[in-house]
Formats: C-alpha cells, structure tokens, sequence
C-alpha cells in the first residue's frame, strides 16, 4: 500500500511537472506569435475595439457595469465592440440573463476557456488574475479577431492578467493598446488585488507602451505618475464611474421612506473584507448603549452579498433587532431600497482615499443624505461635502453619530445640497462613455504604432 502511495504522488508530481512546461510551452508560442504580427488593424479608417474584460454578462459583479456601459452607449456613438470576457456561466441568474439582453446588437461576446492545468508556482510565474489565463485570452482572442482586427485594444483591470493578454493581442494586430483601471494593481491598496514581483515587472512596462491609461479619479492620476517614471502625464485620462439614469427612471419619485414608523440607515452593495463593518457597528453599538430612542426606532440595512468575516461582524453585533440583513437583488429593487431609505451609509477608510466607489453615484442619484463613516479625508469625503449630500464620521466619533442619527430620526436637515443635478448630469454613464469614445476617436486620429 505505500508503495502505491508513493506511486501516486510520483504520479501526481509528474503530472504538474507536465502541466509547467505546456505553460512555459503556451508562453513561448504566444511571445513568438505576437511579434510575428497577422492581419493588421487599419488604424486611421477603422472603428472596431476589442474589449478584454473579465468581468461582464451574464456575471453580475461590480466589476460588470464600468465595460457594459462602455458598449451600450459606445455602440450608439458608432463604434462596433468585441467582447473576450471570462469563463462563461453555465446557469446565470436572472440579473446577468438581464444584463445579456441590455447588450446592443452587434456586439460579439466571446468567453475564454477554463484552464485545467495543474502549475507549479516554484517554477512558474505567478501573476495577479493568472499568467496562464493571460495567455489563453490571448489564444481566444486570435481565434476570434484574426479575420477582423480590431483597431483599438481596450482592457478593462482587474483582474490585470487581462493587461497583459491585450499588450500581446495589440502587438500580434498593431492596434492600440488602452488600459482601463477600474481599481490600481501593485498600489491597490485592497487585499482583493495580489501581487508578486512578476506583476511589478509587467506593470512599469505596460504603461510606457500602452497608447492611452484611463483612471476613475485625478488622485490616482497623480500617484501613478509619481510612481511609474515610465507613465507620462499626455497618456493619462480620467474617466469616473457613472451612473445608470435608467436605473432611475423606472422608479418612482414619489417613493419616500416612512419616517413615523422608524429610521433606516441602509448599506447598498458588497460587503467585502476590505469594507467590513466592525468599526460602524463598534461605534453603532455604543451609540444605542447610550439612547433608547435610537433603540427603539434605528433600523440599519445591510443589502448584498457579504464575506464571511462580513458575516461574522454582523452576527456578533449586540443589538440584532436593530439591523436587517438583504441578500443580493437585482439592480432595480436595490435602486428603490436606495430611494426608501432616510439614508445611505458608506463605509470609508484612509485606504479608499484616491477612490469613488460606483457605489456613491447611485447613493448621489438616489437623493438620500450619505452617511460616510470611517475617514474625513480623501476623494469621497471631498466629494460629499463639495455637494452638501451627507456628514462624515471619523471611526469612533460616537457623538457625531448620535447626532446624526437623532436629526435623521427627527427629519431636521443635516446636509444643504449645492448643484446635484448638475453634477448627476456630467455623471451618467452614457457621459463616461462619450470621455472614452474622445479617446478612441484621438488615437485613431494619429498614425499607427510601432511594436
């Protein structure tokens, strides 16, 4: 018996042993056959983009809506969108079916194989989003674009393998190259971002030979630049995350919240381990240990999904009839759930202080007061007090919370609102995808590159 063990592991290290060198075997192919260069994009006359993003219908994540949008509205503007997105979903929900039917006619999705190869990281780079899935997006994106090229090579990160796939496919077509930076890579500040030294190798390059980097917000702008010396700032766009005025508009404006019966405060969105509650629910907790009227009239709403030390936190909270746990929804009933409450809570940190998270373009659009708990300083505390929307609350102000709270409760205004709908209107997603398509239209603009 334990020599057949000992020939089960032989065979098992052999077997990863043979996956590796298909992987350096896929790597030395796609190196090879990217500078061997094939159909070539007409770059000045075409308007055709390939799109890498993971991340996309029938998949439901936040990571869906940035590139989604981009090729409902883009579509409209004239430009034509292939889609490489990642393994396809056997059985999706009803939300992503929903997702699929929104997409316009013509655009092409195509879902990159599952790899089953069984690699040794000793021997094997490791990259954030998989250096084999990198390659394999490649191989998809040869087979399906071959016969047409696109002009332009649009990624969409994370996760960043998609980076490295499109430098190959835009070198094989001599397309240009965008990255779309939905969140940073080696200076992401969040745990859901893994790097090694292989990403930090691949990065400083992708950005001195990408033709165009999109950012969401000015401060990442600024600290890529004072990073990567091979960044340029006349390479640099920013395009903010948006909002869906359709989402909206199929929503009554007259749902209001019942203010007699109760106060709810209501958390829309995923609770991941870089936005756990503990600390909200640690001051929330000395908040109701201090005033019964609070207790008996506060309701705070957590809608989405949650990680499990999300759960947790929860769970142990003291006062569980004051809190009421959602599931995810589809989009629309989270929209009115963000229309009936007194208010929205967002959960900060100095971590997000270069970020806006999409979800507080829905929370401005929903024209509910924003409680921002957790860090007074940054791009999200800039822009709730820039537009009056909400107050901020430093992690362990259990005064300003209670204060808060009880004026919310006693429906005194707390916030003195400047130019919303001004702002709203520069922020739909349909204006998000009007920047990128200025992008777009000014590189096909300019003479092809060389790679």
């Amino acid at each position: 018996m334990g020599r057949l063990g000992g020939f089960g592991v032989f065979e098992d290290h052999l077997s990863t042993l043979i996956d590796t060198v298909k992987g350096y075997c896929l790597w030395g192919s796609v190196a090879v056959n990217s500078r061997l260069g094939g159909s070539t994009a007409d770059t000045r006359s075409g308007r055709h983009v390939g799109l890498v993003a993971w991340h996309f219908p029938p998949s439901v994540d936040g990571g869906v809506y940035r590139p989604l949008a981009l090729v409902q509205h883009g579509s409209r503007m004239g430009w034509q969108f292939s889609i490489l997105a990642g393994h396809k979903i056997p059985n999706p929900s009803e939300a992503g079916r929903q997702l699929c039917r929104a997409l316009p006619e013509g655009a092409q999705v195509a879902y990159v194989p599952r790899c089953g190869w069984k690699i040794s990281f000793s021997f094997y780079p490791r990259l954030q989003g998989g250096f084999s899935s990198a390659l394999l997006t490649y191989r998809s994106g040869l087979e399906h674009w071959d016969r047409n090229p696109p002009n332009i090579i649009l990624a969409s990160g994370p996760p960043f393998q998609t980076f490295v796939a499109a430098f190959y496919l835009a070198r094989r077509f001599r397309s240009r190259l965008i990255l779309d930076y939905r969140d940073e890579w080696t200076e992401c500040p969040f745990p859901f971002v893994e790097t090694t030294d292989f990403d930090r190798r691949w990065e400083p390059f992708l950005l001195g030979v990408a033709d165009a980097v999109v950012f969401t917000t000015a401060s990442q702008v600024e600290h890529q630049l004072k990073v990567f010396p091979s960044l340029t700032r006349s390479k640099c766009h920013v395009v903010p995350n948006g909002w869906e005025s359709n989402d909206f508009e199929a929503i009554s404006r007259e749902v209001v919240a019942d203010h007699q019966a109760h106060l709810t405060v209501s958390f829309v969105g995923n609770l991941a381990d870089h936005t756990l509650p503990e600390a909200f629910l640690e001051c929330l907790a000395e908040v109701l240990d201090n005033n019964a009227e609070l207790r008996n009239s506060l309701v705070v709403t957590f809608v989405g999904a949650r990680s499990e030390s999300a759960t947790s936190q929860i769970g142990h909270f003291r006062y569980q009839r004051n809190l009421s746990v959602v599931d995810h929804v589809p989009k629309a009933s989270a929209t009115r759930m963000m229309k009936e409450a007194d208010a929205l809570l967002l959960l900060s940190s100095p971590a997000f202080s270069r970020y806006l998270p999409g979800k507080l373009f829905d929370y401005v659009a929903a024209r509910r007061p924003v409680l921002v708990f957790g860090d007074d300083k940054g791009e999200i505390a800039d822009l709730v007090k820039r537009l009056g929307i909400g107050v901020v609350i430093n992690v362990g102000d259990v005064k300003a919370l209670t204060e808060s709270l009880l004026a919310l409760l006693r429906q005194e205004r707390i916030v003195e609102p400047c130019d919303v709908a001004g702002w709203l209107e520069h922020h739909t997603r349909r204006r998000m995808a009007e920047r990128f398509v200025g992008i777009l239209n000014e590189l096909t603009a300019s003479p092809r590159p060389q790679r």
